[in-house]
């Protein structure tokens, strides 16, 4: 179970080491910011590439299964 404090922690790190806001804390929530948008938008891009890849891998799996027969002429 991730806690919310965590993830804070996470978010936070992250601000630090991209030197960049990416929430607009307020007393009733938080907002992204521009950055924290940007960042939104590619992290769901990569997730949706990995997902393909990782699809696309086990169907090239399944793909490669089956019986192979080769036939030689007889003293071969």
């Amino acid at each position: 179970r991730i806690t919310a404090s965590n993830v804070s922690r996470h978010i936070s790190d992250l601000e630090r080491r991209l030197d960049v806001r990416l929430l607009e804390r307020h007393k009733t929530g938080v907002t992204l910011t521009e950055a924290g948008e940007s960042l939104l938008d590619r992290a769901r891009s990569m997730q949706r590439m990995a997902d393909e890849i990782e699809r696309d891998v086990r169907g090239r799996d399944r793909r490669d299964e089956g019986v192979v027969t080769i036939a030689a002429p007889d003293g071969v």
